[in-house]
């Protein structure tokens, strides 16, 4: 998988027609999409990676976005968390996203 982090080129905010055009972008070439994090300047995407689909998204990406990603991350899903399930998922490894709801907890860390 790979954590994506895309901002647009000019001083602006992420609007909904960014949005609107980074998920026809990810359709278009049928990328899988397992997380997405979003902040007024920045929008966050983890993908499963495809040698050439990661590539055509990459080239369109650059025309009108910066971006940076990481490759060696990996997305880790835990249903029904606790404090102790959620610090043996974080041991040894760079927590680079973490997300929580009542019942599930989603962290895409990268393995030291």
């Amino acid at each position: 998988q790979v954590l994506i982090s895309i901002r647009p080129k000019t001083p602006d905010f992420v609007a909904e027609t960014d949005i609107s055009h980074l998920f026809q972008m990810l359709v278009d070439l049928n990328i899988s999409v397992q997380l997405t994090q979003m902040s007024a300047a920045t929008f966050t995407v983890c993908v499963d990676k495809n040698e050439y689909t990661f590539d055509q998204l990459l080239k369109q990406l650059h025309d009108h976005y910066e971006v940076r990603y990481n490759e060696a991350s990996e997305i880790i899903t835990i249903r029904n968390y606790d404090d102790d399930s959620l610090a043996k998922m974080k041991n040894g490894c760079e927590v680079l996203i973490e997300q929580r709801t009542r019942k599930t907890a989603q962290i895409v860390r990268i393995t030291k």
